[in-house]
């Protein structure tokens, strides 16, 4: 005698039914479906190979920026020169990786503390290239404009000095900035200028080392 079915059975069969059909479909589809289920694989093991070479791209550059720093704060040279070549070969390994500036920043520096004053100034230059709204902007300006000094390009120097000083209201910034477009401007032999920019640090700064500095230097200029 055949079963009854009722409505909830019929739901059921409709159910398997659908399923019986879709393994069906994939069984005429193999072909297909293989490919599909490999294509998806190696998309997956791609995404994760992807996410595992990122984050060990990211790891290696803070490893290495972390070295660099130690290597940065020694007082020799070799510390230096060791320091740079890490630099350098993260960079030309890394190039493409966002959190590079860092290890761009320190480059400039140690170039410029080994007194390769040119290859300082045109990594700066690439610096603020790359990176115009990053927070060491300015200060990588200011250690362009001391790069040209060490030049003797004094014209330069002061161009970018004045740039600074025209947007930057940084506490720390402003008055280093100050006191080295001064000396600049005594090194051009405009003196008038050097001492009003003197006066200037000593009256906004007074009280603070600024002030004194600024004092000593105008005293010294007028010698």
């Amino acid at each position: 005698m055949p079963k009854h079915i009722d409505r909830k059975g019929l739901k059921e069969d409709a159910f398997v039914d659908s399923i019986l059909g879709l393994v069906n479909w994939i069984k005429s589809h193999r072909v297909e479906c293989l490919r599909f289920s490999v294509l998806s694989i190696v998309i997956l093991v791609c995404a994760v190979g992807w996410i595992k070479h990122t984050k060990g791209k990211k790891l290696t550059v803070s490893n290495n920026l972390f070295q660099i720093m130690s290597l940065y704060q020694a007082p020799n040279v070799e510390a230096h020169e060791r320091a740079l070549e890490i630099c350098q070969n993260t960079i030309a390994e890394y190039a493409d990786d966002k959190s590079i500036d860092g290890i761009m920043f320190y480059e400039g520096n140690l170039l410029y503390r080994l007194d390769r004053f040119e290859e300082s100034m045109n990594v700066f230059q690439l610096f603020l290239e790359k990176y115009p709204q990053h927070e060491f902007y300015e200060i990588i300006e200011s250690n362009l404009a001391k790069a040209y000094e060490e030049l003797k390009e004094y014209e330069k120097s002061e161009k970018v000095l004045e740039g600074i000083l025209q947007k930057t209201k940084d506490e720390y910034i402003e008055p280093n900035v100050l006191l080295d477009l001064a000396r600049i401007q005594g090194l051009l032999g405009n003196y008038e200028k050097a001492r009003k920019t003197y006066d200037s640090i000593s009256r906004d700064y007074a009280g603070t080392e600024y002030a004194d500095i600024a004092k000593s230097h105008k005293d010294f200029l007028e010698l």
